[in-house]
């Protein structure tokens, strides 16, 4: 599948109703679609940008605008995707930090 095993797993531990499950299963499978596009997106503009390269033409990042534009369209979009996926993170893992914290306090 699309999910990874340890997602896979993530996902069946939440504690949400049937119906939102299935609606955040979706979006994940959908977050994973774009990131696989993206990443392959990215892989045809460098080697687009190599060919370019290899002609001799060192100096031009891409050649044409328009395609250098687009990969950097791309880059932002994988860097707010990380982002995103980072702050959830963050936000699943503050309480245990705050636990943490008062644990530490308490034994002071």
């Amino acid at each position: 599948g699309l999910l990874s095993t340890q997602e896979q797993i993530e996902f069946d531990k939440d504690n949400i109703s049937s119906k939102n499950k299935f609606d955040r299963r979706t979006q994940m499978i959908a977050q994973k679609k774009q990131e696989l596009h993206n990443n392959e997106h990215i892989q045809i503009l460098l080697q687009h940008q190599s060919r370019l390269s290899n002609r001799g033409r060192k100096g031009e990042e891409f050649g044409d605008e328009g395609i250098e534009r687009d990969y950097w369209i791309t880059m932002f979009k994988i860097a707010i995707r990380t982002s995103l996926d980072n702050l959830s993170s963050i936000e699943k893992e503050l309480p245990l930090a705050k636990m943490y914290e008062e644990h530490q306090a308490n034994k002071r």
